[in-house]
């Protein structure tokens, strides 16, 4: 049986937007509304994600459904959504075309002054504004030095003549989500070091795109891509994984990085985002999303690569 709980609130789109499922209405708790109907199915043994449940939830089940073994199973539903079916790469297919399309834009955004709020501001406006639902996560906009923070987060720092620019952005269509990173430099080129580092990630991209294979161990494929930046000498410039799956969710199985025990197989959607980041001077990262094929890979993004001053 497939039963869906939800309340009041959604119970008009639930019956015009769902189907397959039993619909079930919950007064007060959502939970005691799901354990009631794990109850009349009769169920002995009921399996949960342990690092989706919170100890209150947990023990909340216990009391309610007191004649029932709970049991944590690790990575179950995490495993089974790592392989995308033709429904789910059409959606993720949407997101990446909405998300290329926004980054294509930015070049002609950026204006001498603007601030990183100010452009993350502009990218979630374009993201809506070509039919996405909205981001998949709040866009990253870094100007100059702050593009050497990974994850940093738009402030109100102004856009200079000679600045990085470095955009991380995601769309999200029908539930489904895409992940895409850009790097351009405004107006001139303030250091040659920032020539140096884009080129150096761009081929460590190419060279992951190009060894990557359904059945290679994610660990592998990190090395494929790591080992360039690592050669150059900035291999201590670049401490975060080449990649991750998406779907549902930005970050989702598989993990690539070093220490990773997955493998990649046909049908599984990852990011490929190396990036050399040089604290109080900037950093540069180049990310696409990518499907895992029987031959190597297809890139869902479309966004230019090259070294462009905008």
């Amino acid at each position: 049986r497939a039963i869906l709980v939800t309340d009041f609130r959604y119970r008009e789109q639930a019956r015009a937007e769902v189907s397959g499922f039993e619909l079930r209405e919950a007064s007060d708790s959502y939970m005691r509304e799901v354990c009631q109907a794990l109850s009349d199915t009769g169920a002995h043994r009921v399996g949960f994600e342990p690092d989706r449940m919170t100890v209150k939830s947990y023990r909340e089940v216990q009391d309610w459904l007191s004649t029932v073994e709970l049991v944590g199973v690790d990575g179950l539903v995490s495993q089974l959504r790592m392989y995308k079916d033709s429904g789910e790469l059409d959606k993720i297919r949407r997101a990446a075309a909405v998300a290329s399309d926004v980054v294509k834009e930015i070049p002609s955004v950026v204006k001498e002054g603007m601030s990183e709020r100010d452009l993350a501001a502009e990218i979630e406006y374009l993201i809506r504004s070509k039919g996405a639902d909205g981001g998949s996560f709040d866009p990253i906009a870094l100007f100059g030095d702050r593009s050497s923070l990974p994850h940093g987060k738009p402030s109100d720092r102004r856009l200079a003549l000679g600045d990085i620019v470095l955009v991380d952005l995601g769309a999200r269509c029908n539930g489904y989500n895409s992940d895409l990173t850009r790097t351009w430099v405004y107006h001139r080129i303030q250091t040659a070091r920032t020539k140096e580092i884009y080129d150096i990630v761009k081929s460590a991209q190419e060279a992951a795109l190009t060894a990557l294979r359904a059945g290679m161990s994610c660990a592998e494929f990190d090395a494929a891509g790591r080992n360039v930046i690592g050669k150059s000498g900035y291999g201590d410039n670049f401490g975060h994984g080449l990649g991750h799956g998406v779907g549902l969710e930005v970050h989702e199985a598989p993990r690539i990085s070093a220490q990773s025990t997955d493998q990649l197989e046909e049908g599984m959607v990852i990011t490929v985002e190396p990036g050399i980041y040089i604290p109080g001077e900037g950093g540069v990262r180049i990310e696409d999303l990518v499907l895992v094929t029987s031959t190597g890979c297809e890139v869902l993004t479309d966004a230019d690569k090259r070294f462009t001053v905008i």
